[in-house]
């Protein structure tokens, strides 16, 4: 297997992995791929490679308008008025790494984050929870009745 075979099997693996996601596992991952890209950017930085820096701040500032563009400010009240205003914050603190240079700030800025996808990731588990919880209460609902206590089975 060539090299361009292995990206090309791994980025289908993705895409067939992203297909089958859950709304919140589609948030998770764009904040997983942009503390990945903050930390990336703010290495290439410390490396010298200008290139690097610039395709990983990209994908960020991409990253970070896939998310603030899903917030439904309509339906989401509060919570989506929060989000949007971090995601400005964010915005403007990856744009002064930028135009600073500013590996340090990168880095931070992937800090930062990371609680926040962690939140994510708490709401991913209860989420779960919830949905095996009701998928039990369905099964369970449509089991035949005993004929001799008339329960479900």
């Amino acid at each position: 297997m060539t090299v361009a075979d292995a990206a090309q099997f791994i980025e289908s693996y993705r895409d067939m992995t992203v297909r089958g996601a859950s709304r919140i596992r589609l948030v998770v991952a764009l904040y997983e791929t942009l503390i990945g890209d903050c930390r990336r950017a703010a290495q290439a930085i410390r490396q010298g490679d200008c290139e690097g820096r610039h395709r990983e701040t990209d994908h960020a500032l991409v990253i970070l308008q896939q998310l603030q563009g899903s917030l439904n400010m309509k339906e989401g009240g509060e919570p989506a008025r929060q989000l949007d205003a971090y995601y400005n914050t964010i915005r403007a603190q990856l744009l002064q790494a930028i135009v600073e240079n500013s590996s340090s700030t990168l880095a931070s800025l992937a800090e930062q984050i990371t609680p926040v996808r962690d939140a994510w990731l708490e709401v991913e588990k209860a989420d779960s929870a919830q949905g095996a919880g009701q998928e039990k209460a369905q099964s369970n609902s449509s089991a035949p009745l005993s004929s001799t206590t008339g329960w479900r089975v």
